[in-house]
């Protein structure tokens, strides 16, 4: 009898790792069992003389499927714990009679609390990265005016968007705001 594993189970991804180790557990167990069975079956008689080794066996195979288990359900809450970003992109309408400086600040409203929410809905998310951009309904322009990217660390010590945005003061030009 021959054994093979299925190509292509030792993705980056959880849930394939979770099958790649099912498929190697599966493999040991049919091994271990014709074992015992070719064990039991030695003299061809019914009972054999190693039939008393088959109970330690059971145990050991439970213990090692139980292991496996354990193993791979720690395999996969760790592998889904790696540090995950989002990113949010917002379009903010021009008004003419406001000022860059004006918008900016609507921006920076705007990217605070987009960051803010989705630290807090997303619990697995490590870093966020808010992109606001302006567009003029008129002309049909567009421009990014600020974007910030930061870290949930950072961002618990200093939830404040003028340290962690970069500003594109060419926005202004760009899309013709006075």
């Amino acid at each position: 009898m021959s054994y093979t594993l299925k190509p292509n189970l030792l993705a980056d991804n959880s849930t394939h790792l979770s099958q790649f180790f099912a498929n190697i557990l599966a493999i040991f167990y049919k091994f271990f069992c014709e074992f015992l069975a070719k064990m039991t079956m030695k003299n061809k008689s019914h009972v054999s003389p190693t039939f008393s080794m088959v109970q330690p066996f059971r145990r050991l195979t439970n213990y090692l499927l139980v292991s496996a288990i354990a193993t791979l359900s720690t395999i996969a809450i760790a592998s889904s714990a790696v540090a995950e970003r989002r990113e949010v992109d917002i379009r903010l309408l021009v008004n003419q009679d406001e000022g860059f400086t004006v918008m900016t600040r609507k921006a920076e409203i705007l990217a605070r609390s987009a960051a803010q929410r989705t630290f807090d809905r997303e619990v697995l998310v490590s870093d966020v990265s808010v992109k606001v951009t302006a567009q003029n309904l008129n002309q049909d322009q567009a421009a990014i005016i600020l974007q910030l990217i930061v870290s949930r660390r950072d961002w618990a010590s200093r939830p404040d968007p003028k340290i962690w945005a970069t500003y594109f003061p060419m926005a202004k030009s760009l899309i013709g705001i006075r």
